[in-house]
């Protein structure tokens, strides 16, 4: 599902990742962790896998809504499906300008 370079992104990216609400009540021992770059976060599985999806390309923002009440929904979308030879020379195909694209059936 995911690469092992997206794996190290994934945790490179965790590791940088602080919480503002832990500072406040960090005991001493936290704080040299946090500096030795051992620290911990509290995140679900669910919470991983969209950070995994988001770094690895495989979820993309489609739309975000902010409602009159400062309510912030974000849509993604993505597929676990990866592509097949024939598709992945369609999506060349349709990167050509179309006159190209009919030379190229012509000969």
């Amino acid at each position: 599902m995911f690469s092992d370079e997206d794996l190290k992104k994934l945790q490179a990216l965790l590791c940088q990742w602080e919480n503002p609400e832990d500072k406040t009540n960090q005991t001493r021992d936290e704080k040299e962790n946090k500096k030795s770059g051992n620290a911990s976060i509290s995140l679900t599985p669910s919470q991983l896998l969209v950070i995994a999806g988001l770094v690895s390309g495989v979820l993309n923002v489609e739309s975000l809504f902010i409602t009159r009440d400062q309510a912030v929904q974000i849509v993604l979308v993505g597929s676990l499906r990866r592509p097949t030879p024939m598709e992945k020379t369609m999506e060349q195909i349709g990167k050509l300008p179309f006159n190209q694209v009919v030379k190229h059936l012509l000969k």
